[in-house]
């Protein structure tokens, strides 16, 4: 049997490890029920984002949508869960593992969509069929609907518009932000960084000091889909013209470390180092810097092994990306995401999302992975 790091049979091995690890938790929290409420929650939410996370840097707008209104739907319930339980240390395990066990769920089921239907991240090899733009214009017909229906009876419009706004915000950054972060274009990926965090924070900000309520959860979704559809098409065209594409990096004789843009990364540090003192040198603002970094590190890593063929690499990445994403979130949650926490909070995430990508380059480089070996077998 396949005893190589990437075997299904190291995929098991990690996988059993974790439930151990998973349901030993359970018994330190304080509602078992609860707690394993929010794990099948978690679990689906990661699984669906994986396939958005797919989809969006693939050749079919139709897969993406579908992904990401139900992604969207069960994230905002995870969230919502999670603020209500003020982020509590003791759903970190729980938490952790079930995203685990959802990413690589997630990605093995959008390999499958994705050779049945033969989707790939080259966006010029075909064009969309007539069903596909048929079924592309009911879904935005439906998200219409759903968004005349807010509108008609929201208690508050201004608000109802700018959470759907700022949902378009968010996922049309963080379309391109995930594009960026599978190709190779420093500059590219640093631009969609730092627009990202700046949607990002505006928007949860919004979200999580109203406590998360239901009632804005259709114009969060609505907006959500419609900038993930949008944040598509804008990338791949943004890719187009500057010539970045997934796997050029593999064919570089070049060292694993010498795919991390040292220039970029130490010009960004400078710029934290002095933002951080700037607003005061607390330790605090450092500690959320160096998790920031951390994060979009893990984020860069986890979001190119989702796109690769390397199962094992997917799932080491994914724990450390959900697991420093949870300690993350908790920081700004409990400092009730002040606005002098932005700066070093962004810059700190874009020094690590440019490290992480460069770093999972020098990986790819190394083990062989690319984006598309499991279309080619078909």
């Amino acid at each position: 049997m396949d005893q190589t790091i990437g075997s299904p049979r190291w995929d098991r091995r990690i996988l059993l490890i974790l439930a151990v690890v998973g349901f030993t938790s359970l018994m330190f929290t304080n509602s078992i029920v609860a707690t394993l409420i929010l794990m099948v929650s978690a679990y689906v939410s990661n699984a669906s984002y994986s396939m958005v996370s797919r989809s969006a840097v693939r050749d079919s707008v139709l897969y993406h949508a579908v992904a990401t209104l139900f992604s969207n739907f069960i994230f905002y319930l995870v969230l919502k869960q999670l603020v209500t339980d003020n982020m509590t240390l003791l759903l970190f395990v729980p938490y952790t593992v079930a995203t685990v066990y959802g990413s690589f769920t997630g990605a093995k089921a959008s390999q499958r969509v994705e050779e049945y239907f033969g989707i790939t991240t080259d966006m010029s090899k075909k064009k969309p069929t007539p069903q596909s733009a048929l079924a592309q214009k009911i879904l935005l017909v439906l998200l219409s609907v759903m968004g005349i229906i807010v509108g008609i009876y929201s208690d508050n419009i201004l608000t109802t518009l700018l959470i759907a706004g700022l949902a378009f915000g968010d996922n049309v950054t963080f379309s391109i932000l995930r594009r960026s972060r599978n190709t190779s274009n420093t500059g590219y990926h640093i631009f969609a960084s730092l627009l990202k965090s700046l949607a990002w924070y505006i928007l949860f900000q919004s979200l999580t000091l109203k406590g998360m309520p239901f009632l804005l959860f259709i114009p969060y979704c609505f907006g959500s889909v419609l900038g993930g559809i949008t944040g598509q098409g804008v990338s791949a065209w943004i890719e187009k013209k500057i010539g970045a594409t997934a796997d050029d990096h593999l064919k570089k004789d070049l060292p694993w470390y010498q795919f991390i843009p040292w220039k970029q990364v130490a010009v960004l540090s400078a710029l934290v180092i002095l933002s951080i003192l700037f607003l005061g040198g607390s330790q605090f603002l450092v500690f959320l810097a160096v998790l920031s970094a951390t994060q979009q590190i893990a984020f860069s890593v986890v979001s190119r092994s989702r796109q690769r063929n390397n199962m094992t690499y997917h799932i080491i990445a994914s724990i450390f990306s959900n697991a420093i994403w949870f300690l993350t979130f908790r920081q700004l949650q409990i400092k009730h995401w002040t606005n002098d926490l932005f700066i070093p909070y962004a810059l700190g995430g874009t020094v690590g999302s440019v490290t992480g990508v460069g770093l999972s380059m020098g990986i790819e480089k190394v083990i062989g992975a690319d984006s598309d070996s499991h279309i080619k077998k078909v």
